[in-house]
């Protein structure tokens, strides 16, 4: 099946988050002016209106500008999305055990509640490096985790020890 790109589908509130703010923070998350060596790592944006592809061709333009760099970034109109294989999702979460059974006990047993949790998709963050103490001494996941893995998670921050290898 070489003919996917991995993904994600992002749902985003526009009264908190602007979508030219989103596209900031993905041209800053990747190099984007990088040439993909194959379909499925490209870098890609799928749009679903001709709003947002303005928006999208606009704000190329401004990152193209101040980095004197071409974009290799596709951009695609939107289509059918499919999610991943279970073992993609929450894939850097799955590495801790603590977390994972923090979480069952919170009711997120089946794929499908973890897939589509918040709870869990702050965690995988959190877990690949994206996150602070600070950050997480503010956090509301939505669930009661245990002591054992809020502490392990602070531990975590405050040692900077994080699991970042994709190596499996």
């Amino acid at each position: 099946m070489g003919d996917h790109t991995e993904s994600i589908e992002l749902l985003y509130d526009p009264a908190v988050i602007t979508y030219e703010e989103l596209l900031e923070y993905f041209w800053k998350s990747h190099n984007p002016t990088t040439h993909a060596w194959s379909v499925q790592y490209k870098s890609g944006i799928w749009y679903h209106e001709e709003a947002e592809k303005e928006v999208i061709a606009r704000s190329i333009e401004k990152y193209e500008s101040s980095s004197k760099r071409k974009i290799q970034t596709t951009v695609e109109p939107a289509d059918t999305f499919y999610i991943a294989e279970d073992y993609h999702q929450k894939w850097y979460l799955r590495k801790h055990d603590i977390l994972m059974k923090a979480l069952a006990e919170c009711g997120l047993e089946q794929e499908d509640d973890m897939i589509n949790s918040f709870a869990a998709t702050r965690l995988n963050a959190i877990v690949s490096g994206k996150g602070s103490l600070e950050q997480w001494e503010k956090e509301d996941l939505g669930v009661p985790l245990n002591a054992e893995a809020m502490e392990y998670v602070t531990t975590m921050l405050s040692s900077k020890r994080r699991v970042y290898s994709c190596a499996g």
